[in-house]
């Protein structure tokens, strides 16, 4: 077997099934590389999720990654562009991405105020990945949208 390692290639000698352990320790590098990519994609989202907030638009500062079946998703996110302006903002959703359109079919109640923090909910009846954004409007001005998220509904 060919490493990474100093030693470059470590040969199996007198070891029974040595194909079987070759295979054991591949699945496991595989795992922990996807475990890896993981933990760098979710660090990549919150690096974008600062930059919303240092840049003042919307960003979703909690969610859940996993629900069950006709539990609430319950989004806290966080308006901060003009303090003299009116918002009307809410969740947009779909069991399909639509993070480069924002065609979401589905969307909660409209919520009106200023800068600041703002909490809806939703609830989705089937399992499956849900895909949210949060859209924040200055009416006759600007559309603003968040990155958007994921969670796991499951039976």
């Amino acid at each position: 077997m060919e490493t990474a390692g100093r030693t470059g290639v470590v040969h199996f000698v007198s070891v029974p099934h040595p194909r079987q352990i070759q295979s054991a320790i591949f699945r496991q590098v595989e795992q922990l590389q996807e475990a890896e990519r993981g933990r760098r994609q979710a660090e990549f989202g919150e690096w974008f999720d600062v930059f919303h907030t240092v840049t003042n638009r919307v960003v979703i500062l909690k969610s859940p990654n996993e629900v069950r079946v006709n539990e609430p998703i319950i989004v806290e996110w966080r308006i901060g562009e003009d303090p003299n302006a009116t918002y009307v903002s809410n969740i947009h959703w779909d069991l399909t991405s639509h993070s480069k359109d924002n065609s979401y079919p589905n969307e909660t109640p409209p919520k009106f105020g200023r800068i600041g923090n703002y909490e809806d909910r939703f609830h989705v009846p089937m399992p499956g990945t849900v895909y949210f954004k949060v859209r924040a409007v200055v009416p006759a001005a600007d559309v603003y949208w968040s990155f958007e998220r994921t969670a796991l509904v499951i039976p």
